[in-house]
């Protein structure tokens, strides 16, 4: 088993939909004209762990994610060295400016990979490859997968954690705009969690890569990023990783598009 912390996600767009998706591969550009209604795409942000999805014709409403932080705790809840405070110190540029029209699976697909070497130690690195579907798809172990939806992996190798008491805690921002920005419906005991018009869905467990074996995840409600107001919302979601020897987990939360147009 490779050596990985994967962090999977889902955005699932609830739209209408009337175009097929180009098979070619070649750049694809996001900032001109505008598309057929039903027909969403992806933006990625200067050379930052930031992206968007949203529809030309209604730019307005949108999601943006963006990495926040990556911290090891103790026992007692105190930061150790092993952290990385802000993404945003880190070098980073997206390999495709605009993305790449390809094939997943052999369905349509925009894609895009940046990633960071050495992090916080020489041999601990972060990859993120992102996946737009721009057809309706069936992967893994026939998990459906609407077009519209962007799937993100999130790869941290060998992470040396200090002690076996230890937790890494992974913060992203999710910013939504033009959409209602109420958090008031999460049901933290089912694993819902609640962004604007976005939702959470949550696992309780992740694996610890090569040894087989699952490791405890809690989901905490970060602090707000930014000022809330009535066309936009920030929050913080963090996920919360127990010690795993190998410092390889995997872990495969998924986040879907709950309003309407």
């Amino acid at each position: 088993m490779s050596s990985f912390l994967v962090f999977l996600a889902i955005f699932r767009v609830i739209y209408g939909d009337t175009t097929e998706a180009p098979t070619t591969t070649e750049d694809v550009t996001t900032t001109s004209g505008c598309a057929e209604d039903g027909d969403w795409t992806v933006d990625y942000i200067g050379k930052s762990t930031q992206f968007r999805i949203y529809n030309p014709c209604n730019a307005h409403q949108f999601l943006k994610v963006k990495m926040e932080k990556l911290i090891e705790y103790d026992a007692d809840s105190k930061q150790t060295k092993n952290k990385l405070s802000s993404f945003a110190s880190t070098s980073w540029t997206w390999l495709n400016p605009n993305g790449q029209n390809t094939q997943y699976n052999n369905y349509s697909v925009v894609k895009n990979v940046f990633a960071a070497r050495d992090i916080i130690d020489d041999g601990v690195d972060f990859n993120l490859t992102t996946i737009f579907f721009k057809e309706n798809a069936e992967i893994n172990d026939g998990d459906q997968v609407e077009k519209n939806s962007l799937k993100f992996n999130i790869d941290i190798a060998k992470w040396p954690f200090k002690s076996t008491g230890n937790t890494l805690r992974l913060c992203i921002n999710l910013m939504t705009n033009g959409a209602n920005s109420s958090h008031a419906n999460d049901n933290e005991t089912a694993g819902v969690w609640n962004a604007g018009d976005f939702q959470i869905y949550t696992l309780s467990e992740a694996e610890c890569g090569g040894q087989n074996e699952t490791l405890a995840v809690s989901v905490t409600d970060g602090s707000n990023s930014g000022d809330d107001s009535e066309s936009s919302s920030h929050r913080n979601i963090c996920f919360d990783f127990d010690y795993c020897e190998s410092g390889d987990i995997r872990y495969d939360p998924i986040i879907t598009f709950a309003g309407s147009s």
